[in-house]
C-alpha cells in the first residue's frame, strides 16, 4: 500500500475501553503522569456529568473526572478516565511514529493499572480536505459514489449548505463507522469552499486482553488505509504524493 508524503489528517486517535478501575475514579493518576511527563508534560482535568431521566424528574449523577496530558505544542494528548484511555495526534506525520507514541502511553498505563478486561479497541482517522477551486467539483479527487448526492434535485448544488452521509461496515473482526461528505465550516451558509471530510472509525467490541491491542490497531490501520484508497481518485493521489 502506497505511503504518501502529504496528508489532510486533522485527528488520528486510538481509544481503549476497559472494565472500570476504581483507583482512577477515586484518586489522582500521579504515577502514570510521572511516567509520561517527559513527552506529555501539560496536565489538565475536566468534569463530565451524566443525566438520568426518571419520569418528570431529571437527576444529575456525580461527575466523572477526565485527565488530559498534553505535549508542549498541544498536538499530542493522552486522555484518561476510569473506563478508557485515548491517545490522539492532531498533527499526523506517519503511522510508525504514531504507533511508537501510542506504545509509550499504553506501556505506562499498563504498568500502573494492569487492566484485566479490555472491552473495546478503536482507531479513528479524520481527513478534512481543503482545496482551491469549485466547491462542487470532486471529479477524480473523491470516488464518484461518495459525491453522488450533489446530483440530486437536477444537479443544482447552489442551495446546498451541508451534505454528509454515513455508512456502517462490518468485517469479520472489525466494525467501521464511515462518515463522509461536505460538512461546510461556514454552515448554515451555503457551501462556498472546496472542503470534504473522510472520517473512518474502526473498532472491535469483543472482550480481550491488553496484549492484543497493538496487533488490533495494526489490523485496523490496514483496513482504514484500504478504505481510504477506495475513497479517492487519481488527482487526490497526485496531491498526496507532493512534498509539503
Amino acid at each position: 500500500m502506497e505511503t504518501y508524503k502529504k496528508n489532510f489528517l486533522t485527528n488520528v486517535l486510538v481509544q481503549v475501553n476497559f472494565a472500570p478501575i476504581l483507583s482512577i475514579a477515586e484518586g489522582v493518576p500521579s504515577v502514570f503522569q510521572d511516567l509520561i511527563r517527559e513527552k506529555l508534560p501539560r496536565a489538565e482535568t475536566s468534569k463530565k456529568f451524566s443525566v438520568v431521566l426518571t419520569g418528570p424528574e431529571v437527576k444529575q449523577n456525580s461527575a466523572t473526572t477526565h485527565w488530559q496530558f498534553w505535549s508542549e505544542d498541544r498536538t499530542r494528548v493522552a486522555a484518561l478516565d476510569s473506563g478508557s484511555i485515548t491517545y490522539e495526534r492532531t498533527k499526523y506525520t506517519s503511522y510508525a511514529s504514531f504507533k511508537e507514541e501510542l506504545s509509550y502511553v499504553l506501556t505506562a498505563f499498563e504498568s500502573v493499572y494492569k487492566p484485566s478486561i479490555i472491552s473495546r479497541i478503536g482507531l479513528r482517522y479524520i481527513n478534512q480536505i481543503h482545496l482551491a477551486g469549485n466547491p462542487f467539483d470532486w471529479d477524480s479527487y473523491i470516488h464518484a459514489n461518495l459525491v453522488a448526492g450533489l446530483s440530486t434535485f437536477g444537479g443544482d448544488s447552489s442551495c446546498i449548505a451541508r451534505l454528509m452521509s454515513q455508512m456502517f461496515l462490518v468485517h469479520d473482526d472489525a466494525k467501521i463507522l464511515f462518515q463522509y461528505g461536505i460538512f461546510n465550516t461556514e454552515f448554515p451558509n451555503r457551501i462556498s469552499k472546496k472542503e470534504f471530510v473522510l472520517d473512518y472509525d474502526c473498532f472491535n467490541e469483543d472482550e480481550c486482553g491488553f496484549s492484543v491491542i497493538s496487533s488490533k490497531v495494526d489490523h485496523f490501520n490496514d483496513i482504514v488505509c484500504g478504505l481510504f484508497e477506495q475513497s479517492i481518485g487519481e488527482k487526490m493521489r497526485e496531491l498526496l504524493r507532493e512534498a509539503e
